[in-house]
Protein backbone atom coordinates (compact mmCIF):
# COMPACT_ATOMS: atom_id res chain seq x y z
CA UNK A 1 0.00 0.00 0.00
CA UNK A 2 2.41 2.36 0.86
CA UNK A 3 4.26 1.65 -2.67
CA UNK A 4 1.18 2.23 -4.65
CA UNK A 5 0.12 5.89 -2.59
CA UNK A 6 3.64 7.12 -3.35
CA UNK A 7 3.24 6.97 -7.16
CA UNK A 8 1.42 9.65 -9.26
CA UNK A 9 -1.44 7.64 -9.97
CA UNK A 10 -1.85 6.25 -6.03
CA UNK A 11 -2.08 9.78 -5.33
CA UNK A 12 -4.99 10.04 -6.78
CA UNK A 13 -6.63 7.32 -4.42
CA UNK A 14 -4.83 8.16 -1.50
CA UNK A 15 -7.96 9.88 0.26
CA UNK A 16 -11.21 9.87 0.38
CA UNK A 17 -13.18 11.00 -2.88
CA UNK A 18 -14.85 13.54 -1.00
CA UNK A 19 -12.31 14.90 0.91
CA UNK A 20 -9.84 15.03 -2.10
CA UNK A 21 -12.85 16.96 -4.63
CA UNK A 22 -15.46 18.32 -2.25
CA UNK A 23 -17.32 19.79 -5.29
CA UNK A 24 -18.45 16.20 -6.36
CA UNK A 25 -19.40 15.38 -2.72
CA UNK A 26 -23.12 15.22 -2.97
CA UNK A 27 -23.12 13.46 -6.14
CA UNK A 28 -20.77 10.63 -5.10
CA UNK A 29 -22.31 10.06 -2.18
CA UNK A 30 -25.53 9.73 -3.76
CA UNK A 31 -23.74 6.76 -6.14
CA UNK A 32 -21.18 5.42 -4.47
CA UNK A 33 -22.46 2.98 -1.79
CA UNK A 34 -19.39 2.09 -0.12
CA UNK A 35 -16.41 4.57 -1.15
CA UNK A 36 -12.81 3.28 -0.51
CA UNK A 37 -9.41 5.10 -0.66
CA UNK A 38 -5.75 3.78 -0.19
CA UNK A 39 -5.54 5.88 3.41
CA UNK A 40 -8.54 3.76 4.51
CA UNK A 41 -7.07 0.52 3.45
CA UNK A 42 -4.02 1.23 5.41
CA UNK A 43 -5.31 1.81 8.55
CA UNK A 44 -7.15 -1.02 8.30
CA UNK A 45 -4.28 -3.27 7.73
CA UNK A 46 -2.52 -1.41 11.01
CA UNK A 47 -5.50 -2.14 13.07
CA UNK A 48 -5.61 -5.89 12.23
CA UNK A 49 -9.03 -5.75 10.63
CA UNK A 50 -8.34 -7.72 7.76
CA UNK A 51 -8.49 -11.04 8.02
CA UNK A 52 -6.85 -12.52 4.82
CA UNK A 53 -4.86 -10.71 1.68
CA UNK A 54 -7.38 -11.05 -0.33
CA UNK A 55 -9.78 -8.75 2.10
CA UNK A 56 -7.45 -6.07 1.31
CA UNK A 57 -7.28 -6.98 -2.49
CA UNK A 58 -11.11 -6.82 -2.62
CA UNK A 59 -10.83 -3.28 -1.12
CA UNK A 60 -8.28 -2.45 -3.58
CA UNK A 61 -10.56 -4.23 -6.28
CA UNK A 62 -13.49 -1.65 -4.77
CA UNK A 63 -11.51 1.45 -5.35
CA UNK A 64 -11.24 0.86 -8.85
CA UNK A 65 -15.03 -0.25 -9.70
CA UNK A 66 -16.24 2.88 -7.68
CA UNK A 67 -13.88 4.87 -9.99
CA UNK A 68 -15.24 3.59 -13.18
CA UNK A 69 -19.14 3.51 -11.55
CA UNK A 70 -18.75 6.92 -11.09
CA UNK A 71 -16.65 8.37 -13.67
CA UNK A 72 -17.33 5.81 -16.62
CA UNK A 73 -15.12 3.20 -17.81
CA UNK A 74 -13.53 5.20 -20.55
CA UNK A 75 -12.65 8.22 -18.05
CA UNK A 76 -8.74 8.92 -17.77
CA UNK A 77 -9.01 8.45 -14.04
CA UNK A 78 -10.91 5.14 -14.09
CA UNK A 79 -8.12 4.14 -16.85
CA UNK A 80 -5.98 4.55 -14.00
CA UNK A 81 -7.58 3.17 -11.21
CA UNK A 82 -7.35 -0.22 -12.88
CA UNK A 83 -3.79 -0.04 -13.80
Amino acid sequence: IRKITKDDTGQLFHVPVVEKWPEIAVAYTAQIARPMDLRTISRRIEEGLYITVDDVRKDLALIASNCVEFNGKDHEISKLAKT
